[in-house]
């Protein structure tokens, strides 16, 4: 049986739901999905934040399956932040327009970049600049989206670049800060101690850049801008027999858009975010400042149980 079968028929879904039932039980695997189920009527209870064109930039690549966390998060974002920001949505090529008007009620003048809008804007880039393992690394790997598009969308603006699972849960004055300089401003990126979580071996990636490679660069949490992301560069590393045998052979480690953000941070000498800004952390913690809940079926429990519950309280208590 084919991939594209299993996926029709359901298959990998149903393993992933068995797999959370062992991970954490059955009491709590109910509450997860009960959570997710209440999730779009938390949203469209919210009260709209209009964003601003001129505000601080914030992009986000997100899918259908994950679009109502995304939106949580980037409202989240949008409470915290001193000023209304500029937000702007990627869509990985499974969105629909009826998300639209689920996001225009909770982020008035949010906008969307369509796939295909996306693709046409970024196959000009790269055939302008002869890039072409740019393009076919973005043609078959959609994360890869995440690592190219808000780069030339940003207008050379410095973004906030956060994921679809991460929450702020305090002002994040740092980040804001830092979106509020200078574009060839030092990056800032979260950390995951649990890493070095890279497809390639730190000795490689030092090999590749000449200087020893942020080890610990988690990539739910980044701020940059295009002078830190140098296409010109990534062509050149993708060349490598690391990053080409995956093109060529279109089978990828889930760690690719990571690595190649971690080569361009080292790269433009990026600095860590505060410990305020976690993985998995305590939403109660006086100390969190930004959440990511990724890695797995336990932090999904923390994320649908006590994160989002935590933020919609406090918001509604103010």
């Amino acid at each position: 049986m084919t991939r594209e079968l299993l996926r029709q028929l359901g298959i990998g879904r149903m393993l992933l739901r068995i797999n959370r039932l062992f991970a954490i039980g059955v009491v709590r695997s109910a509450r997860v999905a009960m959570a997710r189920q209440e999730l779009p009527r938390q949203i469209r209870e919210l009260e709209p934040i209009e964003c601003a064109e001129t505000g601080p930039r914030i992009h986000m690549l997100v899918n259908r399956r994950r679009f109502h966390e995304g939106l949580i998060g980037l409202y989240s974002a949008a409470r915290l932040f001193p000023v209304p920001p500029s937000i702007c949505l990627h869509d990985d090529g499974t969105l629909d327009l009826s998300l639209n008007k689920t996001l225009q009620r909770a982020l008035p003048n949010a906008i969307i970049v369509s796939r295909s809008d996306a693709d046409q804007r970024m196959r000009r880039e790269f055939r302008r600049r002869g890039l072409k393992l740019c393009q076919r690394l973005r043609d078959s790997f959609p994360m890869s989206i995440k690592l190219f598009d808000p780069s030339v969308f940003s207008e050379g603006r410095p973004f906030l670049l956060m994921d679809s699972d991460v929450l702020f849960l305090r002002e994040p004055v740092k980040v804001v800060k830092a979106l509020q300089g200078r574009p060839d401003a030092p990056p800032l990126h979260s950390v995951d101690t649990s890493g070095p979580n890279y497809c390639a071996d730190v000795g490689l990636l030092r090999d590749l850049t000449g200087k020893k490679c942020l080890e610990t660069l988690c990539a739910g949490i980044l701020v940059h801008s295009n002078e830190h992301i140098k296409f010109s560069r990534i062509e050149e590393h993708l060349g490598h027999p690391c990053f080409l045998s995956q093109i060529e052979n279109n089978k990828y480690s889930w760690f690719v858009e990571q690595t190649l953000h971690a080569i361009e941070h080292t790269l433009s000498d990026s600095r860590p975010l505060s410990d305020g800004y976690d993985i998995c952390p305590d939403p109660s913690s006086s100390e969190v400042v930004a959440g990511h809940y990724c890695g797995g079926n336990r932090s999904s429990c923390l994320y649908y149980t006590h994160a989002v519950p935590h933020f919609l309280n406090a918001i509604r208590s103010r």
